[in-house]
């Protein structure tokens, strides 16, 4: 007899939010683990603001990735979407700390999500 699985993911919607758990999840990660880069060496304060953009690369392909490996079609439409949501998320975050100052870089982020989470959902739909 087949053994259920309770978390197994069963339509799109829930590989959408499986994929923005985990683009949450890597987006924390990530800062916490620049953040350490940031106390170990000197980075001049203008160019802290330009890495960002390593979390939002790396969190935007996890997240569509795993979208994209859970769902049935179109993964760069659903791994772009989970992305975007974990972009949304993220730079209301940010905009939050940041006492609401909005950078021009800040509104890049948001395209460099979807981006690569298109393209993390490409690749790992693909790969099935």
């Amino acid at each position: 007899m087949k053994k259920k699985s309770f978390f197994r993911i069963r339509n799109t919607w829930q590989a959408v939010v499986s994929g923005v758990i985990a683009g949450v999840i890597s987006v924390v990660t990530l800062v916490c683990l620049l953040a350490a880069v940031l106390v170990k060496f000197d980075i001049p304060s203008e160019y802290v603001k330009y890495l960002w953009i390593v979390p939002a690369v790396l969190a935007g392909l996890i997240s569509g990735g795993i979208t994209g490996k859970n769902v049935k079609s179109k993964g760069f439409l659903w791994g772009c979407a989970s992305a975007s949501a974990v972009s949304i998320i993220s730079v209301a975050v940010l905009l939050f700390v940041n006492s609401f100052y909005i950078d021009p870089l800040t509104f890049l982020i948001i395209p460099v999500f979807a981006l690569f989470g298109s393209i993390g959902g490409i690749i790992s739909a693909n790969l099935k």
